[in-house]
C-alpha cells in the first residue's frame, strides 16, 4: 500500500499536472462499485468489485480512479488483494475499504 488511510471517509488525491488536491466523498465511492468478475473457488465464489470514477480538474487534466474489492469467500473482505489506481494523478489518502452493499 503506497498511500496513508485515513478515518475522515474520503479519498484523497492529488492532479499529476496542477498539484491541486480533490476529495471525494465515501458515500460517492462506495456507491460508484459494480460487481464485475467472479469464479468459482475451493471455498466458493470469488467476487472482484470494482468502482471507476473520472474527475476533470481545473487544468483539463482528466484523472481517473479505479478501485477493486475483493469478496472471498462470499460474503467476507479479501482485503489483502484490494487495489486503488490513479491515472493521471496520485493517491494521498483513503479510508479502509471495505466490501460496497449489495
Amino acid at each position: 500500500m503506497n498511500y496513508s488511510v485515513n478515518q475522515k471517509e474520503e479519498l484523497v488525491f492529488k492532479c499529476d499536472m496542477c498539484h491541486k488536491e480533490h476529495i471525494i466523498e465515501k458515500n460517492e465511492v462506495m456507491s460508484s462499485f459494480d460487481s464485475t468478475n467472479s469464479d468459482e473457488r475451493e471455498m466458493g465464489i470469488e467476487i472482484e468489485h470494482l468502482a471507476t470514477i473520472s474527475i476533470q480538474c481545473n487544468c483539463g487534466n482528466e484523472i481517473e480512479i479505479n478501485i477493486s474489492v475483493w469478496e472471498y469467500p462470499e460474503g467476507c473482505h479479501n482485503d489483502e488483494s484490494d487495489s486503488i489506481d490513479v491515472e493521471n494523478g496520485k493517491l494521498i489518502s483513503c479510508f479502509p475499504l471495505e466490501l460496497p452493499e449489495n
